[in-house]
């Protein structure tokens, strides 16, 4: 598998009230459907998403974090077979290790001001 491998963009969409802050789907393996974090808001649906506003939730569940962590695992057919590759929405410790990850290394590089 080259590295990186050809990713999506990351979409962010509105989950509606009632779904948790934020939560990640991965890419589908065809790329077809791009990884997306769904916001859970409780202002009207027309309202813009303030991604800008809470940088340590976009590094963890967008980019680099869970959107880059399920996008590579998705295209990863060379070690990985269809049912690992595409379980790995689950949000297990690792997972939740590579947002945190995400996080403390975009703080190291100063993109929290």
């Amino acid at each position: 598998m080259p590295w990186p491998p050809p990713s999506s963009p990351c979409v962010a969409s509105s989950a509606g009230p009632g779904h948790g802050v934020a939560f990640c789907l991965a890419p589908s393996e065809d790329l077809s459907r791009p990884g997306t974090v769904w916001w859970s808001l409780t202002a009207a649906p027309d309202t813009p998403i303030p991604t800008w506003r809470v940088p340590s939730t976009m590094f963890q569940k967008g980019v680099p974090g869970h959107h880059l962590q399920l996008g590579v695992t998705t295209l990863n057919t060379a070690t990985l077979n269809r049912v690992q590759r595409l379980s790995c929405e689950l949000h297990l410790g690792h997972c939740e290790g590579q947002g945190l990850y995400a996080e403390r290394l975009m703080d190291e590089l100063g993109y929290f001001g």
